[in-house]
Formats: C-alpha cells, sequence, structure tokens
C-alpha cells in the first residue's frame, strides 16, 4: 500500500471497513450528540479473527451519563470475545455499556470477531494467512463492505454518523527467526517482525508502519512519522526464548494512524515487558499502552484522538501533559516502583 493511500484512510476515512453499523446513545438532559465522537480502528489478529477498538470520547466539558456502544455483526461473523460490560443484543449485534464518560475524556472497548465458517463470501484487506513471510500481519483477513456508525442521544434530537474505520495495511516485509543489526522501517513500508530476535533496535522513519508480535528486541524502538505502531509481547506459547520485548527504550513521535503497546484481555495484543522508559508524544490516532511492565518513566505529552494507559506496572513516573481529551486507565490503575502519576496521569 503507498503513503499516498495510507494518508488517504487515515484522513478522509475514505475506506469503510464493515464490522457492521456502530451506534453510541446516552442519557440524561446533559447528553448533547455533538459532544460525542466515535472511532474505530480494525485489524487482523490471531487464528482467523478480526480485532475492533471502538472508543467513545466526550469532548466537552460536562460528563456525559449511560453512554452505551452498539456494533451490529454483519453476515459471515459471530463474536469471539469482547471487553467487560459487553454481550449479545439479539443475533446480530454487540452492546457494551461504557457507563459515565467524564467532560474531556474517552473510553473504548475492544470485540474480537471470527468467521463463521469457511465459504462466507466475505471480502478481504491483503492477504491474511498468517504465515511468517506472506506479506500479511498475522491473523485473518478483515471483512469488507460499507456500513456507518451512528453516535445518537435518547434526550437529544438528531445524530451524528460517521463511516470512518481505518484499516491496517499489510505487511510489505516481514522479519522472523533471528535478524542481526538494526532494523530500519523505510517510508511506505510496512514491516511485521514476527516470532523473532533482533539483535539490535528499530528505527521507523516517517511514512513506514510497524508491526511487532512475539518477538525479542535487545535495543531500543523509535519511530517518527509512522503510519501505525504495533508492539504485542509473547503469546500463550512463546517462540522467543524470554518475555522481553523491547531492552531499552520504546519512543514513539508523531504517529498519523493509532498506536498500539499492549492491551487489555481480548484486545488480540499482549502485554509487553519494556526494559526502559516509554515516550509517547504528538500521536493523532489513538494511542493504547496497557498491561506492561516498563523498567523506567512514561511520559505522554500533545497525544490526541484518544490516550488509554492503564494496568501497567512503572518503574519511575507517569507524567501526561496537554494530551486531548486527557488520559484514561480504563478502570485499570496503573502500579508504580518509585514513582507515581503526574499532570494528567495523576490518579490513574
Amino acid at each position: 500500500m503507498s503513503l499516498d493511500k495510507l494518508r488517504t484512510l487515515t484522513f478522509s476515512g475514505v475506506l469503510v471497513v464493515v464490522l457492521g453499523a456502530t451506534t453510541l446513545a446516552a442519557a440524561g438532559a446533559d447528553a448533547a450528540a455533538s459532544r460525542l465522537s466515535l472511532t474505530r480502528t480494525v485489524r487482523p489478529a490471531t487464528n482467523g479473527t478480526t480485532i475492533l477498538r471502538v472508543q467513545a470520547a466526550n469532548r466537552g466539558a460536562r460528563a456525559i451519563r449511560s453512554v452505551r456502544v452498539t456494533n451490529a455483526l454483519p453476515a459471515g461473523v459471530q463474536l469471539s470475545s469482547a471487553s467487560a460490560g459487553c454481550g449479545r443484543t439479539g443475533p446480530s449485534a454487540v452492546t457494551c455499556n461504557l457507563g459515565t464518560i467524564a467532560g474531556h475524556s474517552a473510553k473504548a472497548v475492544t470485540i474480537v470477531l471470527r468467521p463463521v465458517g469457511a465459504g462466507t463470501g466475505l471480502g478481504t484487506i491483503g492477504a491474511s494467512s498468517g504465515t511468517p513471510g506472506s506479506g500479511a500481519i498475522p491473523g485473518a483477513g478483515i471483512p469488507s463492505a460499507g456500513g456507518a456508525a451512528t453516535l445518537s442521544s435518547p434526550s437529544i434530537a438528531g445524530t451524528v454518523t460517521s463511516s470512518r474505520a481505518l484499516a491496517l495495511p499489510a505487511c510489505t516485509r516481514t522479519i522472523t527467526g533471528s535478524f542481526a543489526g538494526t532494523v530500519v522501517v523505510a517510508p511506505g513500508e510496512t514491516v511485521c517482525i514476527v516470532n523473532a530476535h533482533v539483535f539490535g533496535g528499530v528505527t521507523v522513519q516517517g511514512g513506514g508502519g510497524l508491526s511487532i508480535s512475539n518477538s525479542e528486541i535487545d535495543g531500543s524502538i523509535t519511530s517518527n512519522g509512522a503510519t501505525f505502531v504495533s508492539i504485542c509481547g509473547p503469546t500463550a506459547s512463546p517462540y522467543i526464548p524470554t518475555t522481553v520485548t523491547a531492552a531499552g527504550t520504546i519512543t514513539i513521535v508523531d504517529t498519523t494512524g493509532p498506536v498500539t503497546i499492549g492491551g487489555p484481555p481480548g484486545s488480540g495484543c499482549s502485554p509487553n515487558q519494556i526494559g526502559g522508559g516509554v515516550t509517547l508524544r504528538s500521536n493523532r490516532g489513538g494511542t493504547t499502552l496497557f498491561g506492561n511492565t516498563i523498567g523506567a518513566g512514561v511520559l505522554a505529552r500533545s497525544n490526541i484522538n484518544g490516550l488509554l494507559i492503564g494496568g501497567n506496572n512503572i518503574g519511575g513516573n507517569l507524567s501526561c501533559f496537554t494530551n486531548v481529551p486527557p488520559p484514561t486507565n480504563g478502570g485499570v490503575p496503573n502500579t508504580y516502583g518509585l514513582g507515581s502519576g503526574t499532570g494528567q496521569c495523576a490518579g490513574l
């Protein structure tokens, strides 16, 4: 996939990936639909599943109560698992109760879908065998067809409709086994590091995309201007010799698409063990840092469109400034070694 095409997906939402229409609803006199926004990101995972992340953001100052997200299931897929508070509502929908979303804050849920067997007639985006070297992010393909996400409130007339869903591109280069030296992701490349041991670091140049899963990086991971970054730790049957994902630091800056480092159960992205600190700055596609063991501190500054930092064990301080909306821990507090949460992350 070319860089220009990916930018089209990221900024205009021209590509619609259908995991069914998604509806947001909220109750109460203060539930103005114009203050709520909804974003969806999809990516293939392992064992033929597709991961749908749905985020509801409150852009206003007042809290919105009784928020719920309903995602219709298209023909040919079924619910595999979902975040706490989610469940089937009828034969073709999943509803997740998010409760209250504070002002200038956001909450996200993860829904995992799998095909109802072969021969469903669903199209896919890119190759999807999940075999190392196949040229695809490991996992099944993403069902493709049309569909819209609708935001509504029973107490406010009118709705806000969005068709945007960002699909992560297929790999242009896959690294497995042993790799000596630094992995450099060039502009326009999507590099997948799968079941690998990299005897060095990883550098992502502007316009490149990176997916790391079940691998060990001896050095640091640095990205500036990537299209997306996904860093997922060991699987249930690890190929790698240790549980360490990155022995050094992780620095992710100015990413146009989603940034995912670890994730909650059912998200399809396992937590990581990171030797050094983590810096997240000016990322624009929604950022998740969840469940990881981090040797030093975490700095999150000027990220927009959602920042989830929860369930991590952090060796130093968790410092957050000028993120919009402010970060949330998803209801799972972080724990600390010698530090604490400061700035926007005080109390997280």
